[in-house]
């Protein structure tokens, strides 16, 4: 027994001036030539819970997990069995049944003919390394799943040696197919082969910026043509932790055209809306006044600055002609119940002065988005004041004598006719009275017809 433990310790400072390890720290298990544990260091104990009673006498295949299938353990073994150090990382299992992760060095020690005498184990946990390796390798894949499945470009670059250029480290799919470049050219290769005009369009300053300060930036939409892509793109630049510039955009040359298209659409529309004759209001779902147009602008009194956002009340202030009681609002009638509504001929307008007011006729309707949904009301509507008083001279005219400006025949039985109906109606009397004018035959004899008209004039005026 003293021989063997001469031995242990020779093997154990050979080993430990070999390897350079600290005996203290690793775990260490000594076999024999055929693999047997003949010695292990209290460290052992710590690392596997096994003591040295427990694993006296018993092999290597003793400390096996299952973990590791029968191929591993072959290699190793012939490794070792053929003079060589054999070093891997294994997962192992301790006492109580625990998985541990370890790297182990397995020395075989050979004797002075070559023959192998015993082998050396050298075991250290790693499982904090590795747990750490697999979280890290678990967030790199994390992050190269969305960096190349995110719908934005994404390009990352790195300062150059000499702090005067970026030189591309990165690029996922969506960059490659908007700048029109292979993972393998832009790599490795400048920002402005990657950008060919990034300097005329002064990001290349930008990129500077977010490198010098840390401070994430915004591009705005801006216009590339060179030699391998035209388009529209719009992003932000930032800079990681580890030094890195990140470009994350997004090709948006259909929205810039689908912008333009609607702002001619706009430009159309307004201008149709300021040369047509009619006055145009329109409001959104609430009834606040969102536009109106030139002409309703000089009906209304209201600039259309100043009337957005108004109720619609306070723009269109209308009111009946006759008994000039407030009018109900043909916008909320159109909005509550989803149709076409037209005014009465009775509707006049109050101009935002209060002195002017139009005769009005109009009609509104609802304003319905791309799905059919009421999303407002547009309110068309024009001056009648002119018509109105010709169709008030005409009426007047067609019941009342041209001369006098009395009620005449037509007129007088119509009046007749209601009062018999309401007299009928209501038990009552009614009273008819004709009066003649004498010697109106003589006047218009000895004066003339321009006489006798002056008289009838004089008469109705009385009258």
């Amino acid at each position: 027994m003293d021989n063997l433990n001469t031995n242990v310790v020779q093997l154990q400072v050979a080993h430990a001036l070999t390897e350079g390890l600290a005996v203290a720290t690793q775990a260490i298990v000594v076999t024999d030539g055929k693999g047997k544990i003949i010695w292990t260091n209290p460290a052992f104990f710590k690392l596997t819970g096994y003591t040295q009673k427990i694993v006296l006498g018993q092999t290597m295949r003793f400390l096996r997990s299952g973990y590791q299938d029968q191929a591993f353990y072959e290699q190793l073994w012939e490794t070792v069995l053929a003079g060589q150090t054999w070093r891997g990382e294994l997962i192992n299992r301790r006492v109580d049944g625990i998985l541990y992760s370890e790297e182990m060095t397995i020395t075989p020690v050979k004797a002075e003919d070559q023959t192998i005498t015993h082998f050396v184990a050298m075991k250290q946990d790693i499982s904090e390394r590795a747990a750490n390796q697999r979280a890290l390798r678990e967030s790199e894949e994390q992050f190269r799943e969305m960096f190349e499945t995110i719908n934005s470009a994404v390009v990352v670059f790195r300062i150059s040696e000499d702090g005067q250029d970026f030189i591309c480290t990165d690029i996922n799919h969506v960059a490659e197919r908007v700048e029109n470049i292979s993972r393998k050219q832009a790599i490795g290769s400048s920002m402005v082969n990657v950008f060919p005009l990034i300097k005329e369009l002064g990001i290349m300053k930008l990129c500077f910026q977010v490198f010098h300060t840390g401070e994430r930036v915004s591009f705005p939409t801006v216009f590339f043509k060179n030699q391998r892509a035209t388009g529209w793109s719009e992003g932000v630049i930032y800079k990681l932790s580890t030094g890195k510039i990140v470009f994350l955009y997004d090709e948006v040359s259909q929205r810039v055209l689908n912008e333009n298209a609607l702002w001619q659409e706009k430009e159309r529309a307004q201008v149709t809306l300021a040369s047509i004759g009619d006055a145009v209001l329109t409001t959104d779902v609430d009834g606040n006044v969102t536009y109106l147009n030139p002409v309703a602008e000089r009906v209304t009194g209201w600039r259309n600055e100043e009337a957005q956002g108004l109720r619609i009340e306070n723009v269109f202030d209308i009111f009946h002609e006759r008994s000039g009681e407030p009018m109900a609002q043909p916008v909320w009638q159109c909005l509550m119940e989803d149709r076409v509504v037209e005014l009465s001929n009775h509707a006049v307008l109050r101009h935002r002065d209060g002195r002017q007011l139009f005769y009005i006729d109009d009609s509104a309707a609802p304003i319905r988005n791309r799905d059919g949904q009421v999303i407002g009301a547009v309110l068309v509507f024009h001056d009648v004041s002119e018509k109105r008083e010709l169709l008030r001279r005409l009426s007047h005219q067609a019941q009342h004598d041209a001369l006098t400006d009395l009620p005449n025949r037509q007129l007088f039985k119509e009046r007749v006719n209601e009062a018999i109906s309401y007299t009928c109606s209501e038990q009552e009397n009614i009273a008819i009275l004709f009066i003649d004018l004498d010697g109106f035959k003589l006047v218009n004899d000895t004066l003339g017809h321009a006489a006798g008209d002056s008289l009838l004039h004089e008469v109705g005026k009385r009258f």
